[in-house]
């Protein structure tokens, strides 16, 4: 039996009550990514994502057919204590 994931979407939630989603962007790697948040206070909090996922099976080479339903897989990331900082931008030494 082969089995084809498809994912359906992704929900971001920020733990301070406002979330990003639902979407099929993965986000990205900072600066770049498209997935951003901007927390207004200093708190420590838990940010999670739920992934929807959908699946089609086949048995040997026959046709795909969708499994019925889906399945949501929340993953929590590490903990963060978010604190007041200022930004500023410095030239380059080198």
């Amino acid at each position: 039996m082969d089995l084809h994931l498809k994912l359906v979407h992704h929900t971001y939630d920020f733990a301070d009550g406002t979330h990003q989603g639902p979407t099929t962007s993965p986000g990205g790697p900072y600066p770049t990514g498209d997935i951003t948040h901007t927390y207004r206070h200093p708190t420590t909090l838990t940010p999670t994502a739920d992934t929807t996922l959908t699946a089609d099976f086949r048995i040997d080479t026959g046709p795909w057919q969708p499994l019925p339903g889906t399945s949501v897989q929340t993953t929590a990331f590490p903990t963060l204590s978010i604190r007041t900082a200022t930004n500023r931008l410095h030239p380059d030494p080198s």
